[in-house]
């Protein structure tokens, strides 16, 4: 009972002062962005093209990328290559924007234990937690691909970058679904299940690629599918309470309303990812062994 108290009083401590870490954890990734700027202000960088075909080798994507054949893909790396480009001209290197990545997870953990706690009390202010969670979460994951994209675009790839960027994006996974679990919006049982599953896939993707896969051929389960599963399963709830909170009642008979099968859209999400993750997970040791060498280490 005791170690129970002693946790929770340190969980309401850090709680009380998150704003003023946060705020001061954001302070030091700009001031160190402002210092490394003035070291990299003689920087050249790629042009577009040269990013492109860079990007490509990286990926081991052997198809041509025409510009009106794949319009959407190839906005989708030019938009890449003008955000990085502004961060990396702002002073921001590939490991300061993993370490801001971070810190906009960990705001977006903090907005979704406020958003359950909100639930009980007030469905409006329950929803715009909900879309600040989602808000930074996202926000999260285009900086999270930003970091590569700078590394990529100044020329500044390093193992160490590489290592850290993926121990932050294990930890970034951990404290959101950590916070779903901690505010209710799951069952413990379930969302730990999610969490081992978001951490395995991952593991198993990166092993099987060191061990000399060349592809794991599997997207569903990923971080990117993980974070858009948990944005659209917030997006149904958001829906939901705002109709429970306007009194928007469409019946779809035996007394049953629409907007009452997706006030836990959140609890369902991570349902689909604990199943997936580790449906994912198992895929890709199947895919390892089937086409990974047969020689002993």
């Amino acid at each position: 009972m005791k170690v129970d108290h002693m946790f929770e009083e340190i969980l309401a401590i850090l709680y009380h002062y998150f704003p003023i870490m946060f705020f001061a954890a954001v302070f030091l990734i700009f001031a160190t962005a402002l210092v490394n700027r003035k070291k990299l202000a003689t920087r050249e960088y790629m042009s577009f093209q040269a990013y492109r075909q860079d990007w490509q080798r990286s990926h081991m994507y052997q198809e041509r990328i025409d510009e009106e054949v794949h319009n959407v893909f190839n906005k989708w790396l030019k938009s890449n290559f003008v955000l990085s480009k502004f961060l990396a001209r702002i002073g921001f290197t590939p490991n300061v924007a993993s370490a801001l990545a971070f810190v906009l997870s960990i705001l977006s953990a903090y907005y979704f234990i406020e958003a359950a706690r909100a639930v009980q009390v007030n469905l409006f202010l329950s929803d715009f937690y909900f879309a600040l969670a989602v808000a930074f979460l996202l926000l999260s994951g285009l900086v999270d691909v930003l970091d590569g994209a700078i590394a990529r675009l100044t020329g500044s790839s390093t193992l160490f970058g590489d290592f850290l960027d993926n121990v932050l994006d294990k930890y970034s996974d951990a404290v959101v679904l950590v916070a779903i679990i901690y505010g209710g919006l799951v069952d413990p049982f379930v969302g730990i299940v999610a969490l081992l599953g978001s951490l395995l896939v991952d593991y198993a993707r990166a092993r099987a690629l060191g061990l000399g896969l060349k592809q794991t051929k599997v997207t569903i389960g990923e971080r990117p599918f993980r974070m858009l599963m948990i944005s659209s399963a917030v997006a149904f709830q958001f829906v939901a309470q705002l109709s429970a909170a306007l009194n928007v009642q469409v019946p779809i008979g035996g007394g049953t309303y629409l907007h009452e099968l997706f006030l836990e859209s959140v609890r369902w999400g991570i349902i689909v990812i604990a199943i997936l993750t580790h449906f994912s997970t198992i895929q890709i040791v199947i895919h390892a062994r089937k086409n990974l060498a047969k020689e002993p280490l």
